[in-house]
């Protein structure tokens, strides 16, 4: 149980923070079955099934899968669609074209599909980003809806001086909640670290939920909290990763 529970999270395939545990063997059928995949895109055109090792991640992929139509805007190089099949969170990747960098910062997204926690999903997929400047600034939207409100209050000061001063407070708020959650995140990497000798700190972030990010920033009673937990998700990364005596 214990070696099966390593090689699912090490697939990406990791239960989500409120996932019943059937529900997740159930998406787990699901996406190590092409041909039941197959069936659900059928409307999404004509998908490929890729291929992805990220060891540093410890992800080793082989059910996500990617169409070449293009983002929703276009300024995105790439998105990720979660489908709803039958009560489970089915993703699919949409790319422009292929790119290294891209395919590990959406396969974040991937591996995190059934988690619905958004404020620090960001800062863990730019994480991956060879560039130190993407790995901090990456994260200053968090969803491209603020990317549209950027862009529609950018335009506006050519019609209005006065939009110009709600294009700098949208700027400022955007750059002070980038400043205060970067902080508290690499605060959790740094004691994750420390909890986990043994691992990069990142391949456990991406394994939290927004509450355990910020819980684990603060320092105070990190051990006890991990091995109190009994969760599945939590089953699978004790099961994955060795905890400092």
């Amino acid at each position: 149980m214990e070696d099966q529970k390593r090689i699912l999270n090490g697939k990406g395939l990791i239960c989500g923070p409120f996932e019943e545990e059937t529900i997740f063997y159930k998406r787990v059928a699901l996406l190590q079955n092409p041909e039941a995949c197959q069936k659900i895109l059928t409307s999404y055109g004509k998908p490929d099934r890729l291929q992805l090792v990220y060891e540093e991640l410890d992800l080793e992929v082989d059910w996500l899968w990617v169409t070449s139509k293009r983002a929703p805007f276009f300024w995105e190089a790439a998105a990720l669609w979660l489908i709803e099949h039958e009560g489970m969170t089915f993703p699919l990747l949409q790319m422009k074209k292929r790119d290294e960098e891209v395919m590990k910062h959406e396969v974040v997204h991937a591996a995190r599909a059934s988690f619905q926690e958004k404020v620090f999903e960001e800062y863990v997929a730019y994480a991956t980003s060879t560039s130190a400047w993407r790995r901090y600034w990456g994260p200053l939207f968090q969803s491209p809806m603020e990317s549209l409100v950027f862009v529609i209050l950018s335009f506006l000061p050519l019609v209005s001086l006065y939009a110009a001063g709600g294009l700098g407070g949208y700027i400022g708020f955007l750059i002070t909640r980038l400043v205060l959650r970067q902080k508290t995140f690499r605060k959790t990497l740094k004691q994750l670290k420390e909890i986990f000798p043994k691992e990069p700190p990142l391949k456990i972030a991406l394994r939290l939920t927004d509450k355990e990010i910020c819980f684990l920033a603060k320092g105070k009673g990190v051990k006890d909290y991990i091995e109190a937990q009994k969760s599945y998700r939590w089953q699978q990364i004790k099961a994955s990763y060795a905890v400092r005596p």
